[in-house]
């Protein structure tokens, strides 16, 4: 009889309770660019500087609710021409992954100041990553060789042994 009360009730619960009390925040990763890259990124409402662009944002929603909107974002090249908006809509049922990219103003002066800064940045990224690769490469040689080259000592330990033969067997006693 207990148990039937106990279904009853789970039963009432669960259709009574609201989805917000078991329902898991999920976190987003949304990819923040501008076309041309190398954009400097802020918080919109208070100026604050985040990062370059691409910039990679982690955010967690509530997923009781279909979007959210975030604080707005602002985007500065190196031009001094800018990009804003004042809200960031994020939606868990369009992914783990999301994007927004920001486009220059057409109208804005110094195209080509960006072009240059943003092919600058992307020359400099891949330099940075030849260079950590021909470091990781050369400790990983250096390790290769001082380990080749070390003298490890091997343990003999001295045994002796007294071998006698029986009429049955043949005895061994060694110490």
């Amino acid at each position: 009889m207990q148990h039937t009360h106990c279904i009853a009730l789970a039963l009432v619960c669960s259709v009574l309770l609201p989805a917000s009390l078991w329902a898991k925040p999920k976190t987003i990763t949304v990819t923040i660019d501008s076309a041309p890259r190398a954009a400097m990124l802020y918080d919109h409402a208070t100026g604050r500087y985040i990062g370059d662009t691409p910039y990679r944002l982690k955010v967690t929603i509530d997923t009781t609710v279909n979007c959210q909107d975030l604080p707005g974002l602002q985007v500065r090249w190196a031009s001094g021409a800018t990009a804003s908006i004042e809200f960031l809509t994020v939606c868990h049922k369009a992914g783990g992954k999301q994007s927004y990219r920001f486009e220059r103003p057409v109208e804005a002066p110094d195209l080509a100041t960006d072009i240059q800064t943003a092919q600058y940045r992307q020359a400099q990224a891949e330099a940075n990553s030849y260079a950590l690769a021909a470091i990781i490469l050369q400790a990983g040689q250096n390790f290769s060789t001082a380990y080749a080259a070390a003298s490890v000592p091997v343990y003999r330990p001295s045994v002796t042994c007294l071998t006698i033969p029986g009429s049955i067997a043949i005895q061994t006693w060694c110490r």
